[in-house]
């Protein structure tokens, strides 16, 4: 039996420039050292990172709701 295990790591907004740089440079880093890949086999967790562009494309579309859906789901939320 494996487990799942999910964690975001984000910024607020407008920081696009080195700071958000170095860090998506220390992640990838540490997904490729070996302690960390071995500690990852020995809990039997798969790792199968992200990157931010691929996260901030799925809060779009997660995000992107017609009005009329939104009225809807504030209407169901409402009852």
């Amino acid at each position: 039996m494996g487990m799942t295990l999910g964690r975001a790591f984000y910024m607020p907004p407008g920081n696009n420039g080195a700071p958000q740089k170095e860090l998506e440079a220390a992640f990838a880093q540490m997904l490729k050292d070996p302690s960390f890949v071995e500690g990852a086999k020995s809990l039997r967790m798969a790792v199968e990172p992200r990157s931010g562009a691929e996260i901030s494309e799925a809060l779009k579309r997660a995000y992107n709701v017609t009005p009329g859906v939104l009225n809807a789901l504030k209407q169901l939320i409402a009852n």
